[in-house]
């Protein structure tokens, strides 16, 4: 397991002692935000990473740390998947309808290492890294930057219609694996009541990050009791 935060690692050391834990520092260690100059080069540090452990042959799941997981089969759920396909990933569009485009999730996303995968996933990081190196970075701001998620499904887009079958991509169950939009979209919280995984992006401010992911741990816990108490436990 690779963390960029050694409180991180800590702390899933305690609760993985078997498992081993390293961890990868980054200057910048305080909330980043959104159109900083410091976010994007931490994106390209994390797929400059990835993309190293790829290229050496190993399978790789990403994951955001704030993102709220409430149930145990999750990483089964992956593993099964990751047998039979190549890339498996959340839909982080799902629930956007009226431009709806199955987009890979970047936080939330396992990749095998194929020898395929490999030259997509290489091509990605350095077209990425180049993408920000261009960039006039003199405010050390920007206003819109296509994320690195579009990047990847553009890439796999165009590897799958160029050589059909050279990648298969798992979405996993949009209701599910949810984004999180669920947090402040009814119509989306509604079709899908009780969702494995709430991921904490689309949402702008670690304040508003937390606040979410609280109000969604009291709903899990009041839908528990609900559940138990219709089973008569």
């Amino acid at each position: 397991m690779v963390t960029s935060s050694s409180q991180t690692a800590h702390k899933l050391q305690r609760a993985f002692p078997k498992v081993s834990i390293h961890t990868i520092t980054f200057s910048e260690n305080h909330a980043l935000g959104f159109h900083d100059f410091a976010y994007y080069r931490l994106t390209a540090e994390r797929l400059r990473i990835q993309n190293m452990l790829i290229q050496s042959g190993l399978a790789v799941f990403m994951v955001e740390s704030d993102a709220s997981w409430f149930a145990a089969d999750v990483i089964d759920t992956i593993s099964r998947a990751l047998k039979h396909h190549d890339v498996v990933s959340a839909d982080d569009f799902y629930n956007l309808r009226n431009e709806y485009r199955r987009t890979i999730s970047a936080g939330f996303m396992a990749c095998r290492s194929t020898k395929y995968v490999r030259r997509i996933f290489d091509g990605y990081t350095k077209q990425y890294i180049s993408y920000i190196q261009d960039m006039n970075w003199i405010m050390r701001k920007v206003e819109k930057v296509e994320g690195e998620q579009i990047l990847l499904t553009n890439l796999l887009e165009k590897e799958q219609k160029a050589i059909p079958h050279t990648v298969a991509v798992a979405w996993l169950d949009g209701c599910e694996f949810v984004n999180g939009q669920w947090y402040k979209d009814t119509g989306y919280r509604s079709a899908c009541p009780q969702p494995k995984v709430v991921q904490n992006n689309w949402i702008i401010g670690i304040d508003k990050k937390i606040t979410n992911a609280n109000t969604r741990k009291g709903q899990a816990k009041r839908a528990a009791i609900v559940n138990e108490t219709r089973q008569g436990v």
